[in-house]
């Protein structure tokens, strides 16, 4: 008789080997090897809500400079970060600048000598490539005038991702502050860099218009060099002829200048001995002239090192009315709390700036912001960053110069919407705009009686129900709407109290129905709002929401998503709508509906809504997700799979032939639907460039 073994006992025991090697793992504390912090392992991480980031800033023995109180802060509208001025008498916060700006903006500035406003911006990679700078520039020039892309070093690592200008050179020894060897330091220019050129070497700008307006011609093209001995240069504008210039030697910085409507200039060096060379510009005779003078890896220190001479002489050829300084990723470390040493260096080199430019104001803006990942792998603000803005506005303080918190600025706010979340969006949360002009109240109680029907299971309200409903949601914003939407707006706990008033046997069932979402565990919607709505930026993660909070969550947020569309279209603004995953939406009907109906009416409201997602077969299973597909003027298609194929061409009217261009192609290569008509397009994006790094979702992109 054969015996059968029972291996049940032996899985089960490994079973309980691995649980109990888990569980020792996550009571381990985090670890930190070679400097490197080990991630800690989390067995609850899916279940438990991430507790919010506490800055270590306040918490840390060694003490932060004290906040400073500034001498001026500037002007601005409500929602916007102000510049505070720390200057004193001797005025080198934002007076300068100021003054400059009134006088070309005077009557009598046609008759003045100096008709242009200078600003220098030094700064890290976050101005690389003209980003930032670019934006500031064009509504700089559209206000006040000018035109031209401005100082140019020879040679750049980014030429061929700037947007604003074409730039192109050849034959050229490029030296940075940044390099490790093969730098002498006497040598360099205002931008960090200095440039030897073999005979023949040659730059060539072109103007360009796609990104920014004003910078597709100039008035005045310049070179800059300094010669030991005689050059021969050649300047060829819009590619015509070619214009020789002879210059002895010179104790002083040079500079060569061509006038006219320049839309390109090329610079060839025929002969140089002993020379070099630190840039170029293109530049307008009135107006306003930014320069960008990025370094990457600078932390603004080195500014300390460039020779008081060079400066002085720059000063003399490009005398800066304003000089913004923006610094900080490459200081801010992840638990940075003692900046000093950085601050003494920065204040020296904002004193070496002070001695150079006499005449100019300075500005200096905090880190933008850098993230880490903490040791459960999620993307937070780095600690240090908090620490690093405190420090920069001391030390705008102790130079007596401006300064900008951009940190503050770029804002942002994100609301994680979840159970036991600490952020709380108020369900009935209502402005006086959110009626389209007719009793903001009448559109409200529509939502409520959604908001029921979901709460109660999905069941259709009968019209006994739906009449208290509406009773009760204008009772509950009657003392709100008699204080002309001010104060205290009502909560779905108010909504319940009132229907517990009410003598109907519904009203009570409707109360019971809803206590859970009320006064229960999932009442993460029956509280007042805690976060900022009014933001510029808002997301909404709903990514934690679980089933039973999923459809009312979608239907909350899509409702606070109107009342800020409303409150934009009564102050003439628009507002822009992202949507990733938008399939998820149309899983529930009330949610689908309710996107339905916003997604027709933001179009009047000044609104542009887009949504996002991969799973095309999902959303084509929904008719009103075809419904508004079909009606979308603008669709943009990637590859698709062939079941996902055959219903959009059905859907949307495309040919075998364009089919082609969304089968088996690779990324950044598809169709884009505009209103009748469907173009082909290819969009190969660098991956040598943060702008990738920060985008894809390619694993072995990130590994890398």
């Amino acid at each position: 008789m054969e015996i059968i073994k029972n291996y049940l006992k032996y899985s089960l025991w490994f079973v309980l080997i691995v649980f109990a090697a888990l569980l020792g793992l996550h009571w381990l504390p985090v670890l930190t090897i070679d400097g490197h912090t080990m991630r800690r392992v989390d067995l609850l991480s899916d279940l438990r809500y991430p507790e919010s980031e506490i800055a270590t800033a306040d918490s840390d023995s060694i003490p932060l400079p004290p906040v400073v109180k500034p001498v001026f802060v500037d002007t601005c509208r409500a929602g916007m970060t102000c510049i505070e001025d720390y200057s004193d008498s001797t005025l080198r916060g934002m007076a300068p600048f100021y003054e400059a700006l009134n006088r070309i903006s005077s009557s009598d500035s046609d008759d003045s000598d100096d008709k242009q406003v200078r600003i220098a911006v030094f700064g890290d990679s976050f101005i690389e490539a003209d980003i930032f700078t670019a934006d500031l520039r064009e509504m700089l020039q559209k206000q006040f005038g000018g035109c031209g892309v401005g100082f140019v070093t020879i040679t750049s690592m980014t030429s061929g991702y700037r947007p604003t200008v074409r730039h192109t050179f050849g034959g050229w020894s490029s030296h940075a502050v940044t390099d490790s060897i093969y730098f002498d330091k006497k040598k360099q220019g205002i931008s960090g860099h200095y440039f030897v050129p073999r005979n023949g070497a040659y730059v060539e700008l072109r103007g360009q218009n796609k990104y920014a307006s004003l910078l597709d011609t100039c008035q005045r093209a310049s070179i800059f060099f300094y010669n030991k001995d005689s050059v021969l240069l050649s300047a060829r504008v819009n590619k015509g002829e070619s214009k020789n210039y002879s210059l002895g030697p010179s104790d002083g910085l040079q500079q060569v200048q061509v006038d006219g409507r320049i839309g390109s200039i090329r610079w060839t060096v025929d002969r140089a001995d002993s020379a070099l060379f630190y840039g170029l510009a293109m530049d307008g005779k009135k107006g306003i002239i930014l320069d960008n003078f990025s370094l990457r890896g600078s932390s603004g220190l080195s500014l300390r090192g460039i020779p008081v001479q060079t400066l002085k002489q720059f000063n003399r050829q490009r005398p800066y009315d304003l000089i913004i300084l923006e610094y900080g990723l490459n200081v801010a470390t992840e638990r940075g709390r003692n900046y000093d040493n950085y601050q003494k260096g920065l204040i020296t080199a904002i004193e070496h700036l002070k001695e150079c430019f006499p005449q100019a104001g300075i500005l200096l803006l905090s880190v933008g912001d850098r993230d880490y990942k903490n040791e459960n792998g999620e993307l937070r603000t780095m600690p240090g960053v908090k620490n690093l803005i405190r420090y920069q506005q001391n030390i705008a303080a102790e130079s007596g110069i401006a300064f900008w918190n951009m940190f503050e600025a770029m804002g942002g706010e994100v609301v994680r919407i979840a159970a036991g979340s600490r952020d709380h969006i108020n369900a009935m949360d209502m402005n006086k705009d959110y009626g389209d002009g007719a009793n903001p109240v009448i559109l409200k109680s529509e939502f409520i009686m959604s908001l029921c029907e979901q709460l109660i299971g999905g069941t259709n309200l009968g019209a006994k129900q739906k009449s208290i409903i509406d009773r009760c949601t204008a009772s509950v914003y009657r003392t709100y709407q008699q204080n002309d939407y001010t104060g205290q707006v009502p909560t779905l706990q108010d909504f319940r109290d009132e229907l517990l008033k009410q003598d109907e046997p519904e009203a009570k069932e409707i109360a019971l129905a809803i206590e859970l979402f009320t006064h229960g565990s999932l009442n993460t919607f029956a509280k007042q709002t805690n976060v900022d709505t009014h933001n510029r930026l808002i997301c909404y993660d709903i990514l934690d929401l679980g089933k039973q909070l999923m459809p009312i969550g979608m239907l909350v947020v899509l409702d606070s998503i109107l009342n800020r569309i409303t409150q934009n279209r009564a102050k003439g603004k628009n507002t822009f709508i992202f949507i990733d995953e938008i399939y998820l939406l149309f899983q529930h009907e009330y949610s689908a509906n309710f996107l339905f109906t916003l997604w027709k009416r933001v179009r009047k409201y000044g609104a542009y809504a887009s949504g996002i997602t991969q799973n095309v077969d999902d959303l084509l299973q929904s008719h009103t997700a075809r419904t508004m597909l079909a009606n979308s003027e603008f669709i943009i298609m990637l590859n698709q799979a062939s079941t996902d194929r055959i219903e959009l061409a059905k859907l949307l009217n495309i040919s075998d032939t364009q089919l082609s261009y969304i089968t088996n192609v690779d990324a950044g290569h598809g169709l884009i639907k505009v209103g009748s008509s469907l173009v082909p397009f290819a969009n190969k994006f660098p991956k040598n460039t943060k702008l990738y790094k920060l985008m894809t979702t390619k694993l072995s992109d990130i590994a890398n």
